[in-house]
């Protein structure tokens, strides 16, 4: 996925969704998969970020996706 560094300081390479590299960076924590059209959200819990993946609709409102 990407390295822990400082903090909060942490950098995707791989969707956790759809496994693409398409990733863009959106906000301070915020990215964005072009390969499946999802929102990824880093956030701080414990030593490792942890993330919540949300798929966009037609409407542009986020429905959080499916754990696996």
């Amino acid at each position: 996925m990407g390295k822990k560094a400082k903090g909060m300081r942490f950098a995707f390479r791989i969707c956790p969704q759809c496994g693409s590299k398409e990733l863009g960076k959106i906000a301070k924590h915020t990215y964005f998969c072009w390969g499946c059209f999802a929102e990824i959200v880093v956030k701080s819990q414990g030593n490792w970020p942890s993330f919540e993946t949300y798929n966009i609709l037609e409407d542009g409102t986020l429905e959080m996706a499916a754990e696996s």
